[in-house]
């Protein structure tokens, strides 16, 4: 199992800058970089630049960039993300692949419940206003399982 822990966004960014070497045979040398990246703050009071490096677990709001990206009309400010243990993010908030209501904007693929920022009271399920995909469980890359009672199983 893998406990949630909240991470709050904080008011400021960091530019992270650099180089790489290509490793495609076209490709002529190296290549300059430039991140930003949100700082966010842990429960514990350490300080992640970027949720890229947000340990798994964490749980975080990210705003909305683009309307079309919001199924759920009109209350999308921002949606809840979570790091799952194999490191991929998942947006609570979004749409599943295998939505059976792809046009209803008023269901939620997943339904949440609980405080963020009490994580440990953090459930995610199908009890609710939600389609037939699934039963509640999570599918990121090589991890599928459930966020139940704040913690990931």
């Amino acid at each position: 199992m893998t406990p949630c822990i909240f991470a709050e966004q904080l008011d400021r960014t960091v530019t992270k800058a650099g180089t790489y070497r290509c490793n495609s045979p076209e490709c002529d040398g190296d290549h300059t970089f430039s991140r930003t990246s949100n700082v966010f703050r842990l429960a514990d009071g350490r300080e992640v630049d970027g949720s890229r490096d947000l340990p798994p677990g964490a749980v975080y709001f990210a705003p909305i960039l683009a309307d079309f990206l919001c199924p759920h009309e009109p209350t999308c400010a921002e949606h809840l993300h979570a790091v799952c243990p194999n490191g991929r993010h998942w947006d609570v908030d979004s749409r599943a692949s295998n939505c059976t209501l792809p046009d209803d904007a008023k269901h939620r693929c997943w339904v949440r419940h609980g405080n963020p920022r009490q994580p440990s009271s953090l459930h995610v399920d199908k009890d609710g206003f939600t389609c037939a995909a699934g039963a509640g469980s999570i599918q990121a890359g090589d991890y599928h399982g459930f966020l139940a009672h704040g913690a990931f199983t």
